[in-house]
């Protein structure tokens, strides 16, 4: 390809090169043509005239969309001409790099090539703990954080595409890992959130908003305060006794904002807690559609903030509607925004289904209501044991449902394909099918995390296997026979970069014929042991715990590949000891056995218990365990 447009354009298309993305694209010969439009609404013209590809567009990064996804997809269709027009001003994307996995600056770099291309024109980095803060030296300590240079860099590399880099952080809730040192217990109101009215607590949130200030080029920064549900309820309510949350959290909001305003910052916050604080109708539900907002307290809240509606769950457009509404008493369209998620938080494997189906619910809500702003967010809850590169599906359907009338699955695939690989799509949308086994719904609305739940699990506990054994007898099919059919599809797909994404494939091969293999094993050992059937032991030890040993120390040996790969060193930790212990419960299993079949004696853990089921509908279709509910029912 050759390029008539802006030199600093044609800066940031080496570094499409350079990262060797969307080759098959670059390598066509064609001259493309870029044009700057002077329009206040976001649009984007791509037109196929001969052998020229004309790109029209009203910011920089869609540029690069009409270049990287719709021309492709123009390509496939027979196209000539699309033309893509949206309210929505702000196509965001925020970046989880709290939960252990901080990714390192290069690969940001390299995800910021993918943000490129779909069109998100904003980059939220999620950050707790971990960016470097002057005079707080337990600010991310041991835990990989951000130095003033590196997020400059990665400031400055967004930018050469158009994207603006916003501070995510914290002043209220989610500070577990700064609050668990000894120091900070002035500032302490739990284990979680900082102490309100205390003059410790505003100095370091006074240091953080200097440090952003620094490191970011952006006028705007994001203070979190979101699920502060014990404010004042603690160490405050020892100190001060009760205050009324809704007159507390005002306080404390007030005395925040206005010390980003006095730093020429502009402010946001999630709005759940304050949402919560001022529904007079005092439910436990989160963002609750019936609610009743307090109309006297509504007009004390700060207008000059914006409140972030989050929510992974809803799936009615409807149902946002009423929520969206709700806000309105509180904050004005200007100062509102949604943010939707992609459903890689507390698994090993991706829910595309349900990110697809209530991101498309909330996105159309704001489309109807011209709504301006929308954020996708990638948690990753509980050690991220899934790559953020999980949610590219997510971003891709994420942005047709913003720039598209109509979002059309293959032209996701089409232009997916053309930025990683051919098949790419196939293989990454397939992991879904990890927890939407045989038989749960389709898209898995529950959001079951059953494969999760099985790789951790004891084989000695067995905490699912009465889960896994009705599944078995429901659907008279063995979830183990469903992963090994699994592992095979997987292995079949021709997708293989030859680098990090081979690696991947690898790992979820792996993971499949590790579940195939850890499914029934719970079972097989108790059925076993409760006949006293020492021939049957000893096939299983052969066949199944030996072999599983093996591909626990093979599949660790990959993941381990890909965090190196992506993250810091920091918080691999974790997910080793996950693997180690899990090993190690595999080899305990096999030397009791031994036991038993030398003496007699042993096992007796799986004669003692009455296995029991967790009452939900379907055996496997339920959610919310963390890894210490898998893998023991002891305190830890």
């Amino acid at each position: 390809m050759n390029f008539s447009v802006a030199p600093h354009l044609k800066e940031a298309i080496e570094l499409f090169k350079i990262k060797k993305i969307a080759n098959a694209v670059f390598k066509q010969e064609r001259e493309v043509v870029g044009q700057k439009l002077e329009v206040e609404e976001q649009r984007l013209v791509v037109e196929i005239i001969g052998e020229v590809l004309h790109i029209s567009y009203s910011e920089d990064v869609f540029f690069f969309r009409g270049l990287l996804t719709v021309y492709p997809q123009m390509l496939a269709n027979r196209e000539t001409k699309r033309i893509e027009v949206t309210p929505i001003e702000e196509v965001a994307v925020s970046l989880d790099f709290s939960r252990n996995a901080i990714m390192t600056v290069e690969k940001i770099e390299t995800y910021l090539l993918y943000l490129a291309a779909l069109g998100v024109n904003t980059l939220y980095m999620y950050t707790e703990d971990t960016y470097e803060v002057a005079g707080e030296d337990y600010f991310g300590y041991l835990r990989g954080r951000y130095s003033v240079a590196e997020i400059q860099a990665i400031v400055q590399y967004a930018a050469k595409f158009g994207i603006e880099v916003v501070p995510a952080i914290q002043t209220l809730a989610h500070l577990t890992q700064f609050l668990r040192w000894p120091m900070m217990e002035t500032i302490k109101e739990d284990a979680h959130t900082i102490l309100i009215d205390e003059e410790r607590s505003y100095l370091a949130i006074q240091r953080m908003i200097d440090a952003c200030k620094i490191m970011y080029q952006s006028k705007r920064i994001h203070l979190g305060m979101d699920e502060a549900y014990q404010a004042g309820l603690g160490r405050y309510l020892d100190l001060h006794g009760f205050v009324p949350r809704v007159e507390l959290i005002l306080r404390h909001l007030e005395k925040v904002v206005g010390m980003v305003k006095a730093a020429g910052l502009e402010p946001m916050i999630w709005s759940d807690f304050v949402y919560k604080v001022l529904d007079t109708t005092n439910t436990s539900r989160l963002y609750y559609p019936e609610a009743k907002i307090n109309p006297e307290y509504a007009t004390q809240y700060p207008k000059n903030l914006t409140y972030v509606h989050w929510d992974y769950g809803c799936e009615e457009v409807a149902q946002y509607k009423k929520v969206i509404a709700n806000h309105l008493e509180f904050c004005d369209k200007d100062h509102y925004m949604l943010a939707t998620g992609a459903h890689i938080f507390g698994k090993i494997a991706p829910n595309h289904g349900k990110s697809i189906n209530t991101m498309t619910a909330g996105i159309q809500a704001c489309k109807e209501l011209e709504l301006k702003r929308v954020m996708l967010t990638t948690w990753g809850d509980d050690g991220q044991e899934i790559e953020h590169v999980h949610a590219l599906i997510s971003a891709y359907y994420y942005s047709e449902t913003i720039y598209s009338q109509h979002v059309v699955q293959e032209n996701i695939q089409v232009s997916m394909n053309s930025l990683l690989g051919e098949e790419a799509y196939q293989f990454l949308y397939a992991l879904t099918y990890f927890d939407e086994v045989y038989g749960v719904q389709r898209d898995n609305p529950m959001m079951g995390n059953i494969s999760r739940s099985i790789l951790w699990q004891d084989p000695l506990l067995g905490i699912y296997d009465k889960h896994i054994l009705l599944y078995n007898q429901m659907y008279e099919q063995s979830l183990g026979n469903y992963y090994q059919e699994l592992a095979v599809k997987l292995t079949k797909n021709g997708f293989d970069d030859g680098g990090i994404f081979s690696v991947i494939k690898q790992r979820y091969t792996l993971l499949a014929e590790v579940l195939s293999l850890k499914s029934d094993l719970g079972i097989q050992l108790q059925q076993a042991r409760q006949s006293e059937n020492k021939a049957e032991l000893k096939s299983i030890q052969l066949t199944v715990i030996e072999p599983l040993i093996q591909k626990f120390e093979q599949l660790y040996d990959s993941h381990e590949q890909i965090w190196d790969y992506f993250y810091k060193p920091n918080g691999w930790e974790v997910l080793e000891r996950r693997y180690a212990a899990s090993i190690s419960r595999l080899k305990t299993t096999n030397r009791k056995i031994n036991c038993y079949l030398q003496t007699g004696t042993g096992l007796e853990e799986l004669l003692e218990e009455k296995q029991l089921f967790c009452e939900v509908d379907n055996p496997v279709e339920f959610s919310g365990f963390n890894y210490r509910d898998a893998a023991s029912s002891g305190y830890n």
